[in-house]
């Protein structure tokens, strides 16, 4: 088979994992995020008047308001993120079965039918990780909901210190919460990328109970033709990890003898990653990807030996 089909079939993963990610999952993220800006906004101009000077006693009306709000906000990203995973889980399990089918078709000649394309098989695979998942999608919610509780927090104590009015503390606050957006949009784009990867590592897992030399592999945006990033947002780290391939049910490693070209930054990242079932994302807004491998098709590929990359 030619380095081209697996390039058409890594560019056809893009693509779907492009549409799941950014139409269905984030797209409808900064509408419900505003409107429940709207709403807390709405209940904290009703503590006091405008032109009042804001008190430590509004100052403390003003948090539970927030706290309860953004507990609101936390809440509809979680229900979002359950709603968009299980469509990213079909959609990946969908576009696994499409993939491996036509690699095959094209360097084999053979026309395979797969187990997991039976309806039973196919809601097992989809359900097997469904309450880690929502767990998953809980924590980050919450997590995102104490980040902008604190920022809201902050922006209060400077309107108390400083001596400005309600009105102003009051608008400090909203447009601190505003300018918060992006960490909803940052944790829907990452827990939905985590949901589609992990899918398709358990298709792959699978599919290899029929073709028992079926790997995933570890794909970046770079040429592996080149070994070059596609462009300027692929970071060392995930230079290191492209290309590697991991048993089905098994777990990517980082290489020991690569460890000393990351930073302090990057290599503490790779410490947590080593700390969990081993799939992309390797960072919230990672555009990782696993494909399937098998050693037949002549993409590049290599493993962890003893700490140690070692080419397939």
């Amino acid at each position: 088979m030619s380095p081209s089909a697996y390039d058409s079939m890594l560019e056809e993963h893009r693509r779907r994992l492009t549409r799941v990610v950014e139409r269905g999952g984030v797209s409808p993220v900064r509408s419900f995020y505003n409107r429940t800006l709207r709403e807390i906004e709405a209940k904290l101009a009703r503590v006091g008047k405008t032109s009042d000077r804001f008190t430590a006693h509004q100052l403390r009306l003003l948090k539970v308001q927030v706290l309860q709000g953004q507990a609101l906000l936390a809440k509809r990203v979680s229900g979002h993120l359950r709603e968009v995973g299980r469509e990213a889980r079909k959609d990946a399990l969908r576009g696994l079965i499409g993939s491996i089918k036509k690699l095959e078709r094209r360097y084999t000649g053979a026309e395979i039918s797969l187990p997991i394309e039976e309806a039973a098989r196919f809601e097992g695979v989809l359900g097997k990780r469904e309450s880690l998942l929502r767990k998953m999608n809980e924590e980050s919610a919450a997590a995102m909901m104490t980040r902008n509780v604190q920022g809201a927090e902050s922006a209060l104590a400077l309107s108390l210190a400083t001596g400005e009015s309600f009105g102003d503390a009051v608008e400090r606050v909203a447009e601190t919460m505003g300018e918060a957006w992006w960490q909803a949009e940052r944790v829907v784009r990452t827990e939905t990328i985590a949901a589609y990867n992990v899918t398709q590592a358990d298709g792959i897992e699978a599919v290899a109970e029929e073709i028992p030399d079926l790997m995933m592999r570890w794909v970046e945006h770079i040429d592996d033709t080149s070994g070059e990033p596609l462009d300027d947002r692929v970071d060392p780290d995930s230079i290191v990890m492209h290309g590697q391939v991991a048993p089905a049910g098994g777990e990517f490693v980082f290489p020991d003898d690569y460890a000393d070209q990351l930073s302090a930054k990057e290599a503490r990242r790779v410490a947590r990653f080593r700390g969990w079932r081993g799939t992309p994302p390797l960072r919230p807004n990672d555009r990782a990807a696993l494909s399937p491998w098998r050693p037949g098709w002549g993409i590049p590929g290599w493993q962890v030996v003893d700490g140690r990359r070692v080419e397939l």
